[in-house]
This record gives C-alpha cells, sequence and structure tokens, in this order.
C-alpha cells in the first residue's frame, strides 16, 4: 500500500488520493497498519483505445513489477484486451499471475461480445474459465458478473446470484 499511496501523491487529483487513502485506512485491521487483504481492481485494463499492445496496459505492468508487494488479489472488471483471443487472453493472465495470489476477470464487451453466443465468449471461458465468479477474500464477498449482454444482468446469472446468496 506505500507503493499506491506514493503513485497517488503524483498526477491524480486530490479526492483520488484522499480516498484511497480511507480506503486503505478502513481496510486495515484496528490499531495496526497492516491490510486485512492486498486488493488491486482494474477496468478497462488494455489501456489507451489508440495503443496497440496485445495484452494490459505496460504501465499496468511496469507499476506492479516495481514494488517487492504480492496482493491477494488482482480483480479486472472488464476490456481487459483491445482484441479478444486466446493468445491475448494467455498473455494477460501470464502478465498479472506473478502479482497475486488469485486473478479474477468480469469480461467486458472488448472480451467477449455483446452477443450471447459467440467465439469471444468461449475463448474468455477457455482460458479464465467462467463468465462470472465469486471470491471471499477477508470475510468479503466480492461478486464478478458479466454485463456485457444487452448491458444487463441475465436469466442464467440471476439465479446463480440469488443462489450464491440464499443463506443454506
Amino acid at each position: 500500500y506505500q507503493h499506491i499511496a506514493e503513485y497517488l501523491n503524483g498526477d491524480r487529483p486530490d479526492w483520488d488520493r484522499k480516498a484511497t487513502l480511507r480506503c486503505i485506512e478502513a481496510s486495515s485491521d484496528s490499531g495496526t497498519t497492516e491490510p486485512l487483504a492486498r486488493l488491486l481492481v482494474v477496468g478497462h485494463a488494455y489501456g489507451a483505445t489508440e495503443g496497440d499492445n496485445r495484452g494490459v496496459d505496460p504501465a499496468l505492468v511496469e507499476f506492479l513489477s516495481s514494488t517487492d508487494d504480492r496482493g491477494d488479489l488482482v480483480a479486472l472488471t472488464g476490456d481487459i484486451v483491445r482484441h479478444a483471443s486466446n493468445r491475448n487472453f494467455t498473455l494477460v493472465r501470464d502478465q498479472l499471475s506473478p502479482y497475486a495470489d488469485q486473478l479474477v476477470v468480469a469480461p467486458g464487451n472488448h472480451d467477449v461480445g455483446t452477443a450471447r453466443d459467440n467465439a469471444k465468449r468461449d475463448t474468455f471461458k477457455s482460458v479464465f474459465g467462467s463468465l462470472w465468479s465469486a471470491v471471499e477474500l477477508s470475510d468479503v464477498l466480492l461478486v464478478f458478473l458479466d454485463l456485457s449482454v444487452d448491458w444487463k444482468l441475465d436469466i442464467e446469472q440471476q439465479q446463480w446470484l440469488e443462489d450464491l446468496l440464499t443463506p443454506s
């Protein structure tokens, strides 16, 4: 977290830096500076739309490699690659897996398209396993969904989510 706080002291808006530091403070055990979990959430990981990289933005990998920290979870929240392919998805997995114990990906429209049945969805699942998932981290349930079809939660995911959240 020290590295993230230092990074945020740079060119980031003051409100962004303060909000992030409050989150870091809130995620620590009372009376200590140790976080309950080390989580990095990244959206639009492939970077600028005019770029030409195959995997995630090289600046993200550079930032992660500049620290000795290893997180509990890296969560990607869609649009992880510019062009969906097995090669690019595998590259993303290989680029980011060294920096956390777990890598979780919620797909975006660049990753799986906007149609229910297409080859991009199958390719995504072949590398990442599922289009939606849940992870429990420090007694917090994190849910990752696929909202790329009609920009809403489909019936199958609704049922899965209801089952997940229903006490047994």
